[in-house]
């Protein structure tokens, strides 16, 4: 740099949180970089504190150099830029183990992906916490969801996209269920919205994002993966159709979760959270869509489900839905969630209609009566009679991964220490 009595005013550095420390922290001085005259600190100083994010955030690696880290990170210019980087390299004390200089200018730099762990060790303390303490009244474990999952609407990928789709009219998901017998498969072809679709309320077995008796609607974008979802055993039939929405849908789309970024400063104080938050939502998709053993479904399935109960309900506006890979896949496939909400289907033609709604009731007095017994949701699906099909399963085919048991307690060990990836 120019020297340690130069000085840099606020107006050369365009990141917000640099600009106002230099505001707040320095002196009136002539910048050595514009010539105006205004809040500055020396070029020194400025130097330590850019200094002191670079070793936080960033380490050695496939990246950028560390002059072009610095003009992106601070907003300076390039020549201002590169005299900073000379300055750090020629500092002593910044040697690595390898014995060469942590700053060189002929390496590339990479920001730091896993910081301190903080959220990957507040999931693990939530699935404890609604497995073995307080499942229904969780203060501890609301107040973590309304952290992760609140700013949704506002999180973007790196590309500017949104996490949360909206899905139109007239788009459909895929939805299959096995029979033992040729019989079972007529009723189903009789009545496909009441028994291929979701279960009636108050029925049913828990689910990856349902607990036992809450109706929601799991599909596929294809018939592949509906079934590979529902593992059918070889000489079943399956008996599978196409749902048409009749309504737009919000739903999360965990592919452009996992892109997601922490659109913030590196000299804003709550960095290191913000990335943090960032990076879970990022492994989530993965840690919700990981396979359940059948001796583990009571416990296993918990945290998703209070997740989607949160993300149906809390969230603001609430969602309707998940978009995620299928493990059955190997994540080819792409399953969705329909919340509980989102999940009626119209009544198959020709078939009794449904219970009218508290909604559809009428009293002259002008107040609403409810129904008992009356599904209060709006009708959100609609089957597709013609795309009903009959898949004979005849065989099964898995895809292997065989290693030596040395090899497995190497994956085990990096699983611990990688625990996102």
């Amino acid at each position: 740099m120019s020297g340690t009595d130069a000085y840099c005013c606020h107006a050369c550095v365009s990141d917000p949180f640099l600009k106002a420390r230099i505001q707040t922290e320095g002196e009136i001085a002539e910048c050595a970089q514009c010539g105006e005259t205004g809040e500055a600190v020396t070029e020194f100083d400025l130097g330590q504190w850019i200094e002191a994010v670079l070793e936080r955030h960033f380490e050695p690696g496939e990246g950028d150099e560390m002059a072009t880290i610095i003009e992106d990170i601070a907003g300076v210019t390039s020549e201002f830029a590169q005299e900073v980087a000379d300055a750090l390299g020629s500092l002593a004390g910044y040697i690595a183990s390898g014995g060469e200089t942590f700053y060189d200018s002929d390496e590339g730099y990479v920001v730091i992906q896993n910081l301190t762990g903080r959220s990957l060790h507040c999931w693990e303390r939530f699935t404890s916490s609604v497995r073995a303490e307080a499942r229904f009244f969780n203060r501890e474990a609301e107040e973590w969801l309304d952290y992760i999952f609140g700013p949704l609407t506002r999180d973007r990928t790196w590309r500017g996209q949104e996490v949360i789709t909206t899905m139109p009219a007239g788009d459909a998901f895929f939805r299959a269920r096995h029979v033992a017998s040729v019989p079972k498969a007529g009723e189903i072809l009789k009545d496909p919205a009441g028994q291929l679709g979701p279960r009636p309320n108050g029925s049913g077995s828990p689910g990856r994002m349902n607990a036992a008796g809450v109706s929601v609607f799991y599909g596929a974008l294809d018939v592949e993966t509906c079934i590979a979802e529902i593992r059918p055993p070889v000489g079943a039939l399956v008996v599978s159709g196409r749902f048409e929405l009749v309504r737009p849908l919000r739903l999360l789309d965990f592919d452009q979760l996992e892109m997601v970024v922490a659109k913030c400063s590196h000299f804003d104080p709550d960095y290191d959270e913000k990335m943090e938050r960032a990076l879970f939502l990022r492994a989530f998709g993965r840690k919700i869509a990981q396979p359940v053993m059948p001796d583990d479904e009571a416990f296993g399935y918990l945290p998703a489900q209070i997740v989607a109960d949160f993300l149906a309900q809390r969230s603001t506006p609430p969602l309707d839905g998940l978009l995620y890979r299928s493990t059955q896949t190997g994540g080819r496939g792409r399953n969705v969630v329909l919340f509980h909400h989102r999940s009626r289907v119209v009544a198959t033609t020709g078939m009794p209609p449904a219970p009218p709604t508290a909604f559809d009731s009428f009293d002259p007095s002008g107040a609403l009566e409810p129904v008992p017994g009356a599904d209060r949701r709006a009708e959100t699906l609609k089957v597709d009679p013609a795309s009903l099909e009959i898949t004979d399963i005849r065989a099964v085919d898995y895809d292997k991964h065989r290693r030596s048991v040395e090899i497995w307690n190497i994956e085990l060990h990096e699983r611990e220490w990688y625990p996102g990836e």
